[in-house]
């Protein structure tokens, strides 16, 4: 699916409110998710993917190939330089083995993931913005019927340019039919934050407790959480105080 059908934001958004800084910023009006990690426990399976490449090419593994990969839309062209091989394969045998993991419930959505996404859901519209690939992402939206929260998806083939890149937020934005500046990101990877943070979404960051944002990535994000249940708490807040008549000044 080009994603699902856009919804335009409903009436009662307000058009300003004020950030933690206090600085002026625009009525919120879209929630985009990132999926691996932020409503999946999918990262952990993904790793043991590519590490396994990485093992069967003879490369060793290290937190800093993880670091290259975790959350980045290029990551099977780095695994291709450093293991060796054609990224596009690398790719396809990793969706498989992915795919697989999702049938035998080795991927789970996160604690706290639902109730993210269905209070978004409940507010506003809400799109998917995801590095992992289209035919992964689709047995997800399946298998845990995200859909029923979803008014639009951004997939990775669908950009020239991959997270840390701006382009699939900006899509995402494009979708819901908002500016950017209206929509509210929730990453948990260094490079999401950086690629929300430059199509101009504001960030909610859930911090990758196993790969965790480099503190100079973590720092762009206008709002923090370090579990999914603050996450549910810092967004009822964001979203609710924006629907009030005048919003915030």
């Amino acid at each position: 699916m080009e994603g699902v059908r856009p919804t335009a934001p409903g009436p009662n958004v307000a058009t300003a409110m004020t950030g933690l800084s206090g600085e002026v910023l625009p009525g919120i009006g879209g929630v985009v998710f990132d999926l691996d990690d932020t409503l999946l426990a999918s990262g952990p399976v993904w790793v043991e993917c590519w590490r396994e490449h990485c093992e069967r090419a003879g490369r060793p593994w290290s937190p800093e190939v993880a670091s290259r990969c975790v959350g980045s839309g290029q990551w099977s062209e780095h695994l291709a330089d450093w293991c060796g091989g054609d990224a596009a394969q690398l790719e396809a045998s990793c969706t498989d083995y992915m795919v697989v993991a999702l049938a035998e419930g080795r991927v789970e959505p996160l604690d706290g993931a639902l109730e993210l996404i269905a209070t978004a859901a409940d507010r506003v519209p809400v799109a998917l913005a995801s590095a992992a690939p289209r035919r992964f992402v689709d047995a997800a939206v399946a298998a845990f019927e995200l859909g029923r929260f979803l008014q639009a998806i951004a997939y990775a083939d669908e950009v020239t340019h991959g997270k840390p890149a701006p382009d699939i937020y900006l899509r995402a934005a494009r979708r819901l039919q908002l500016p950017p500046g209206r929509c509210v990101a929730v990453e948990d990877s260094g490079s999401g934050i950086l690629a929300a943070y430059r199509a101009g979404l504001q960030v909610l960051a859930v911090p990758n407790r196993a790969h965790p944002p480099a503190p100079e990535a973590l720092q762009l994000a206008a709002h923090r959480a370090d579990t999914g249940s603050v996450a549910v708490k810092i967004l009822i807040d964001l979203l609710d105080r924006t629907a009030e008549p005048g919003g915030l000044t």
